[in-house]
Protein backbone atom coordinates (compact mmCIF):
# COMPACT_ATOMS: atom_id res chain seq x y z
CA UNK A 1 0.00 0.00 0.00
CA UNK A 2 1.52 3.52 -0.40
CA UNK A 3 1.48 6.42 1.65
CA UNK A 4 -1.42 8.06 1.07
CA UNK A 5 -0.14 10.93 3.55
CA UNK A 6 -0.16 14.32 2.75
CA UNK A 7 2.83 16.39 3.42
CA UNK A 8 2.64 20.11 3.71
CA UNK A 9 3.95 21.51 0.57
CA UNK A 10 4.18 18.33 -1.11
CA UNK A 11 2.02 16.34 -3.56
CA UNK A 12 0.05 13.42 -2.30
CA UNK A 13 1.71 9.66 -3.15
CA UNK A 14 -0.54 8.65 -6.18
CA UNK A 15 -2.93 6.31 -4.92
CA UNK A 16 -2.96 2.19 -6.26
CA UNK A 17 -6.14 0.83 -4.58
CA UNK A 18 -10.05 2.40 -4.76
CA UNK A 19 -9.02 2.35 -0.83
CA UNK A 20 -6.32 4.25 -1.08
CA UNK A 21 -8.03 7.01 -3.22
CA UNK A 22 -11.32 7.36 -0.65
CA UNK A 23 -8.92 7.97 2.13
CA UNK A 24 -6.46 10.58 0.17
CA UNK A 25 -10.04 12.65 -1.36
CA UNK A 26 -11.63 12.46 2.34
CA UNK A 27 -7.93 14.30 3.33
CA UNK A 28 -8.38 16.64 0.63
CA UNK A 29 -11.56 17.65 1.26
CA UNK A 30 -10.46 18.61 4.76
CA UNK A 31 -7.30 20.47 3.71
CA UNK A 32 -8.28 24.22 2.79
CA UNK A 33 -4.96 24.65 0.42
CA UNK A 34 -7.09 22.07 -1.52
CA UNK A 35 -10.88 23.30 -0.93
CA UNK A 36 -10.44 26.94 -1.77
CA UNK A 37 -8.63 26.41 -5.09
CA UNK A 38 -10.97 23.62 -6.07
CA UNK A 39 -14.19 25.83 -4.98
CA UNK A 40 -12.25 28.49 -7.42
CA UNK A 41 -11.96 26.29 -10.34
CA UNK A 42 -8.50 24.83 -9.82
CA UNK A 43 -7.66 22.58 -13.59
CA UNK A 44 -5.01 20.44 -11.29
CA UNK A 45 -8.15 20.49 -8.37
CA UNK A 46 -10.47 19.54 -10.43
CA UNK A 47 -8.10 16.66 -12.27
CA UNK A 48 -6.83 15.29 -8.81
CA UNK A 49 -11.02 15.34 -8.23
CA UNK A 50 -11.32 13.32 -11.06
CA UNK A 51 -8.62 11.05 -11.23
CA UNK A 52 -9.52 9.78 -7.55
CA UNK A 53 -13.20 9.89 -8.28
CA UNK A 54 -12.27 7.37 -11.11
CA UNK A 55 -10.24 5.41 -8.89
CA UNK A 56 -12.54 4.89 -6.69
CA UNK A 57 -16.06 3.92 -8.88
CA UNK A 58 -13.26 0.92 -9.43
CA UNK A 59 -13.54 -0.84 -6.25
CA UNK A 60 -16.54 -2.27 -3.97
CA UNK A 61 -18.20 -1.48 -1.07
CA UNK A 62 -15.72 -3.31 0.86
CA UNK A 63 -13.10 -0.58 -0.06
CA UNK A 64 -15.51 2.66 0.66
CA UNK A 65 -16.02 0.67 4.16
CA UNK A 66 -12.08 -0.02 4.89
CA UNK A 67 -11.51 3.79 3.96
CA UNK A 68 -14.68 4.57 6.12
CA UNK A 69 -16.67 5.84 3.06
CA UNK A 70 -20.62 5.90 2.29
CA UNK A 71 -21.38 3.83 -0.17
CA UNK A 72 -23.03 5.94 -3.14
CA UNK A 73 -26.33 7.06 -2.89
CA UNK A 74 -28.52 8.63 0.00
CA UNK A 75 -29.92 5.29 1.92
CA UNK A 76 -26.73 3.03 3.13
CA UNK A 77 -27.88 -0.97 3.66
CA UNK A 78 -26.59 -1.96 7.53
CA UNK A 79 -24.03 -4.46 6.46
CA UNK A 80 -21.94 -1.18 4.87
CA UNK A 81 -22.26 0.87 7.97
CA UNK A 82 -21.19 -2.25 10.10
CA UNK A 83 -17.84 -2.96 8.15
CA UNK A 84 -17.29 0.75 8.33
CA UNK A 85 -17.62 -0.12 12.36
CA UNK A 86 -15.47 -3.08 11.73
CA UNK A 87 -13.11 -1.75 9.17
CA UNK A 88 -12.38 1.29 11.56
CA UNK A 89 -11.64 -1.47 14.80
CA UNK A 90 -9.12 -2.65 12.86
CA UNK A 91 -6.59 -0.05 12.83
CA UNK A 92 -2.63 -1.74 12.30
CA UNK A 93 -4.23 -4.39 10.34
CA UNK A 94 -3.29 -4.70 6.78
CA UNK A 95 -6.05 -3.67 4.06
CA UNK A 96 -6.16 -6.94 2.22
CA UNK A 97 -6.57 -8.58 5.71
CA UNK A 98 -9.55 -6.58 6.75
CA UNK A 99 -10.97 -7.05 3.51
CA UNK A 100 -11.03 -10.38 3.37
CA UNK A 101 -12.51 -10.64 7.01
CA UNK A 102 -15.26 -7.71 5.93
CA UNK A 103 -15.79 -10.12 2.27
CA UNK A 104 -15.69 -13.39 4.82
CA UNK A 105 -13.20 -14.55 2.54
CA UNK A 106 -10.30 -15.31 5.06
CA UNK A 107 -8.98 -18.86 6.13
CA UNK A 108 -6.24 -20.37 7.74
CA UNK A 109 -4.56 -23.63 7.93
CA UNK A 110 -5.49 -26.02 10.94
CA UNK A 111 -1.91 -25.48 12.26
CA UNK A 112 -1.86 -21.64 12.40
CA UNK A 113 -5.46 -21.75 14.27
CA UNK A 114 -3.99 -24.63 16.86
CA UNK A 115 -0.84 -22.25 17.19
CA UNK A 116 -2.93 -19.01 17.86
CA UNK A 117 -5.51 -21.00 19.43
CA UNK A 118 -2.82 -21.33 22.17
CA UNK A 119 -0.87 -18.17 21.75
CA UNK A 120 -4.58 -16.54 22.64
CA UNK A 121 -5.01 -18.48 25.25
CA UNK A 122 -1.44 -17.79 27.17
CA UNK A 123 -2.20 -13.92 26.04
CA UNK A 124 -5.46 -13.94 27.74
CA UNK A 125 -3.90 -14.88 31.15
CA UNK A 126 -0.95 -12.81 31.02
CA UNK A 127 -1.87 -10.48 33.41
CA UNK A 128 0.53 -7.70 32.70
CA UNK A 129 -0.74 -8.26 28.71
CA UNK A 130 -4.55 -7.71 29.92
CA UNK A 131 -4.23 -4.75 31.47
CA UNK A 132 -2.13 -3.49 28.60
CA UNK A 133 -4.91 -4.65 26.57
CA UNK A 134 -7.72 -3.04 28.85
CA UNK A 135 -5.88 0.17 29.06
CA UNK A 136 -5.86 0.61 25.78
CA UNK A 137 -2.68 -0.26 24.22
CA UNK A 138 -2.15 -0.54 20.61
CA UNK A 139 -0.17 -3.21 20.16
CA UNK A 140 -1.83 -5.48 22.44
CA UNK A 141 -5.02 -4.27 20.74
CA UNK A 142 -3.62 -4.91 17.24
CA UNK A 143 -2.66 -8.58 18.39
CA UNK A 144 -5.83 -8.73 20.36
CA UNK A 145 -7.69 -8.54 16.60
CA UNK A 146 -4.96 -10.87 14.56
CA UNK A 147 -5.63 -13.44 17.14
CA UNK A 148 -9.41 -12.74 16.86
CA UNK A 149 -9.17 -12.53 13.29
CA UNK A 150 -7.48 -15.82 13.10
CA UNK A 151 -9.51 -17.80 15.04
CA UNK A 152 -12.35 -16.41 13.35
CA UNK A 153 -11.71 -17.71 9.92
CA UNK A 154 -12.52 -20.87 8.38
CA UNK A 155 -9.88 -23.85 8.14
CA UNK A 156 -8.83 -24.48 4.83
CA UNK A 157 -8.13 -27.61 3.68
CA UNK A 158 -3.95 -28.71 3.93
Amino acid sequence: MTDATLTPGAPPAPPSTPAEAATQLAQLKADPNFVKPFLAGGPSQLKQFKDLHELIDCGDNYDLAIAGQLAPGEVQSSDHLQNIGAASMLTGVRPEIVRDVLAGTHTVTAEEYAKVKQFKADRMTDKDWSARLLAGDSEAKREFHLMNIILSGDIRAA
